[in-house]
This record gives structure tokens, sequence and C-alpha cells, in this order.
């Protein structure tokens, strides 16, 4: 049963896509599993990986229970222990893992500060949507503490593909932004720095398309008041 498991398990982990140094090589079980309830909100298939290291670690206890049992010298037994310990030791080691340092709270761009400071909780949106950058904008939301259309670390909302550059692109933010306006959006932070300059203005006039008014330049950063959609 718990080898089963472990080798079941093992092969999920690899995910909807195994690669082999930058080489598609299939879909594994994933693909037979995709349409099992659960299976398709599967964030990090490699953490049921877990469950593998769980029937490695009973195997092990089984394996050595049963060696302690046929051994009948106290030095055999020790050596026995001595040996679980070692392997258990080896098995948990891991080499270093490379670190970047991350700005404080303290550090964090005057954008996040200033929203904090404005009166009521409005929710924001961050431009341009980039799914990098989202997690990022996620830990500065500790600082204005506002609802946010983007701001995810995981699954992207259905909300942001409304507002993703595609989007605008295609033209269709601007009635998606009223759409989010009429559901308790204040403002849009428009970060210049992380959007290419020939769509500035693409940005720009979708922005005012739905009467979004600029209300503070903090540098790379401008925040856009949004209004509620007329009809209300």
């Amino acid at each position: 049963l718990y080898l089963t498991l472990g080798l079941l398990f093992a092969l999920l982990s690899l995910g909807p896509e195994i690669r082999q140094l930058g080489v598609r090589i299939g879909t594994g079980l994933w693909a037979a599993f995709a349409s099992v309830p659960g299976f398709s909100s599967v964030r990090t298939p490699s953490r049921l990986f877990f469950i593998t290291s769980l029937a490695a670690a009973l195997l092990a206890a089984f394996g050595l229970a049963r060696l302690l049992a046929e051994t009948t010298s106290r030095k055999g037994r020790i050596a026995l222990f001595a040996l679980a310990l070692v392997g258990t030791l080896a098995e948990s080691w891991s080499a270093p893992l490379p670190l970047r340092r991350y700005p404080t709270l303290a550090e964090a761009p005057p954008v996040y500060r200033w929203l904090a400071a404005q009166p009521g909780k409005g929710a924001i949106v961050e431009l341009p949507v980039e799914m990098l950058l989202e997690r990022r904008r996620m830990y500065f939301a500790n600082i204005h503490k506002r609802p946010t259309v983007d701001a995810e670390s995981s699954f992207g909302l259905p909300s942001l593909s409304w507002v993703s550059h595609e989007s605008f692109q295609r033209g269709a933010a601007a009635l998606h932004l009223e759409r989010l306006a009429a559901a308790g959006l204040a403002y849009a932070v428009l970060h210049k720095a992380e959007l290419p300059r020939q769509f500035h203005d693409l940005y720009l006039r979708t922005l005012a398309r739905v009467g979004a008014r600029l209300v503070t330049t903090l540098g790379a950063d401008e925040v856009y008041e949004v209004p509620p959609p007329a009809s209300l």
C-alpha cells in the first residue's frame, strides 16, 4: 500500500507537463487525473511529493523494526540505530538556497503609503497587470490594506483578465474598469516604469475613457481616482 502510494504521488508530483532539461517529455499521470475533483485546483503539484516522503518514512520504519526484531545482540541493535540516525541526517541535508534581499515595508514605494493615508477603503488596481509582479504587490498591500483587483500570489482571479495588458490592447479594458468601479474600485495605480513606453498613451487614453482623474504622481507611479459609473 505505502509503496504504491509513494510511487503514484511521485509521478503525480511531476505536474501537468514533464520536462527534462527544458525538453517536454509528456503529461505523465496528470492527464488521467485532471478531471478528478480537486486535482484541477492544485496550485503546486510538486507538493504532492509530501505523500511520497511520508510513505518512504513509513517503509523505512517498518524495515528498521524488522531488522531490530531479527537482531539479538545489543551491539548489533546499537549499530542499526546509529546507521538509521546517520541515514536520517543525510536524507535531511540540503544545499544552501540562493537568496535575494527583499525591501522592508519601511522601504516600500511611497505610493503605497499615500494610498494608506487616503480616507475610505475603496479598492485599487495596479497596472500593468503582470503575474511576476503580483506577489510583490500583495506584499506591499500590507501597507495600504485596501481590497485589490490584482496582487495575487497563486491563482489569477478572472478579474485579472479584465484588466490584463491584452485587454487594454483589445480596447476591452475600459468597460471592465467601469464594472469594477461599480463594485467599489477607487484608484488605479499606473506603474510607468513597469510598462513599455510605447503603451503609455494607450493606458492613459483608456483611463480617460472611464473618467479617471490623475490625483498624484510619486516617482514613476501615477495614481488615478476612478469615479463610479454615471448611472450610479
